[in-house]
């Protein structure tokens, strides 16, 4: 069994360009699996992840309100590491703004968390091409998968870089 929680970061080259999102909603207590997630996938070489937290704000919630495991991820990693992103009727005016599935994917998006995973991962590539960040490959995973390879991302990024270019 390999607990990512005394995985120490990998060697990685600077600024990989790669950026890993995931649509998450976890139970009570649920916050060790994510932050496992998150150490493993930026310890690999990852330069950003985007959580696109699927717990929707209660009614009468007040502003410190945040999902299970939204705390913790802030509390360790800073936004320029982990951008967190709640489910909100904010976020959903964005996606119907500036998303291109949402007239496909919009309509079912209360009821179907595929639809979801889509628009946030549409939303994930306009905030991982933003200049600031400007990445250049973006992994949509669920929180129980894990992106593996034996060398450093890093320079599977490069590899894929240079595939691109021919």
């Amino acid at each position: 069994r390999v607990c990512c929680s005394r995985i120490s970061a990998f060697p990685m080259a600077p600024a990989s360009g790669l950026g890993i999102t995931t649509t998450l909603r976890l139970p009570a207590g649920g916050e060790k699996p994510l932050l496992s997630w998150v150490r493993w996938h930026l310890g690999l070489g990852f330069d950003h992840a985007f959580l696109f937290f699927d717990e929707p704000r209660p009614d009468g919630a007040d502003d410190a309100w945040a999902p299970v495991g939204a705390r913790e991820v802030r509390a360790r990693w800073a936004p320029e590491r982990v951008t967190v992103v709640h489910r909100t009727a904010e976020q959903r005016a964005w996606q119907r703004a500036r998303c291109s599935a949402w007239a496909e994917f919009g309509p079912h998006a209360d009821d179907e968390v595929q639809a979801r995973q889509v628009l946030n991962a549409e939303q994930a590539m306009a905030l991982a091409l933003a200049p600031e960040r400007a990445l250049r490959w973006l992994v949509h995973l669920d929180i129980d998968e894990l992106f593996y390879l034996e060398p450093p991302v890093a320079r599977a990024g490069e590899e894929a870089g240079a595939a691109g270019e021919e």
